[in-house]
C-alpha cells in the first residue's frame, strides 16, 4: 500500500529530527539550566537553614530576656513588699504614739470631767439639805399651822442623822 509507505517515509525523518531537537534540548537544558536551578534550591535551602536558626537564637534570646525580666519583677515585688511593710510599720508606731498621747489626753479629761462631777454632786448634796430643810419647814406649817422658824435646829439635825 502505498499511502503506508508514504507514512513511513515522512514519518521517520520527521521522528529522526525530533529526537535530534529533544536529544539537544535534554542535554542542553541538563547542562545549562539544571546547575543553576540547583544553585538556586541550595542557596533557598541555605537561607531557610540560616533564617531557622536565626529564629531558634533569638527564640533562646527571647528565652533569657524573659527569664531575666521575671526575676527583675521578683525583685521588684519583694522590694515593693519590704517598702510597704516598713511604712505600715512605721505608720503602726506612728499610730500607737499618737494613740498614747490621746489616751493620756482622754484620762485627764475624764479625772476633770469626774472632779467636776463630784464638785457638782456635793454641791447638790448641800442644795438638797437646803431643799429639804425648806420642805420640812412647809410640811410643820402645813400641819401645826405655826411658821417653823429658821432658828429652829431640829429639822436640819434630823437632815444631818439621816
Amino acid at each position: 500500500m502505498p499511502q503506508l509507505q508514504q507514512i513511513a517515509e515522512t514519518y521517520a525523518s520527521q521522528l529522526f529530527w525530533l529526537l535530534l531537537v529533544f536529544g539537544i534540548l535534554y542535554f542542553g537544558i541538563a547542562r545549562a539550566m539544571l546547575p543553576k536551578v540547583g544553585r538556586v534550591i541550595e542557596s533557598r535551602e541555605a537561607k531557610i537553614a540560616g533564617d531557622l536558626a536565626e529564629a531558634q537564637s533569638a527564640q533562646t534570646r527571647a528565652s533569657e530576656a524573659q527569664t531575666v525580666q521575671a526575676a527583675t519583677l521578683a525583685k521588684a515585688r519583694e522590694e515593693a513588699q519590704g517598702i510597704v511593710g516598713a511604712a505600715a510599720a512605721r505608720m503602726q508606731e506612728e499610730s500607737a504614739a499618737r494613740l498614747a498621747v490621746l489616751d493620756e489626753d482622754l484620762g485627764k479629761r475624764i479625772s476633770e470631767a469626774e472632779a467636776q462631777i463630784a464638785s457638782a454632786a456635793s454641791a447638790a448634796s448641800a442644795e438638797l439639805d437646803k431643799v429639804a430643810v425648806a420642805a420640812a419647814a412647809d410640811i410643820v406649817a402645813r400641819l401645826t399651822g405655826q411658821q417653823a422658824g429658821e432658828d429652829a435646829p431640829l429639822p436640819e439635825a434630823a437632815i444631818a442623822r439621816a
